[in-house]
């Protein structure tokens, strides 16, 4: 449908989603990001900011609450690994949400970023998060995209890691075409 238009690979023509800026550039904007959003967290300007990122909406197919799981436990063996954990497009009311907050300020973490979009003072309802400009520029400052779910269409977020630069752990077992 027209709604959904926006959101297929045809999107990734956007030049946002590229890999040509310098780290450090692409990390002053992150820190304008930082900034504009009241976002704590200590940010390097010379190199990627996070080893690993996870970013999707916050519903059972994604397997985010599991992800969080690993990101914490894994975290918790290795701190010197850093991550950045966001969460889109999600109704405030879903209890699978709930249940990932909840997980979170019982489970919080130095090395992992978590960033809930609902609760930053964003006027965007059309991605109902950051724009997708914001993100390349998280994507950017990764160096691994982790990707939970195990029923794809054409994965938005695996295109846009791979189009800002990241490597992509996924499932073996993912059906649809993200995997490919």
């Amino acid at each position: 449908s027209s709604i959904c238009l926006p959101f297929t690979s045809r999107n990734f023509l956007n030049i946002c989603f590229n890999n040509k800026e310098s780290i450090e550039e692409v990390n002053k904007y992150l820190i304008n990001i930082f900034k504009k959003y009241d976002i704590k967290f200590n940010l390097k300007i010379y190199e990627k900011n996070f080893d690993f990122i996870f970013i999707n909406r916050a519903v059972e197919i994604k397997k985010k609450y599991e992800l969080l799981t690993y990101a914490i436990n894994y975290s918790k063996l290795n701190p010197d690994i850093r991550m950045c954990f966001i969460i889109l497009e999600q109704d405030k009311n879903n209890s699978y949400y709930k249940s990932i907050i909840n997980f979170w300020n019982n489970n919080k973490i130095n090395n992992i970023l978590f960033i809930d979009t609902h609760i930053l003072n964003i006027e965007n309802n059309y991605y109902k998060g950051f724009t997708s400009e914001n993100l390349s520029y998280f994507y950017k400052s990764s160096k691994i995209y982790v990707h939970g779910s195990e029923n794809e269409g054409e994965s938005r977020t695996i295109h846009e890691a791979l189009c800002c630069g990241c490597k992509v752990l996924a499932k073996e077992n993912m059906k649809g075409g993200g995997l490919d």
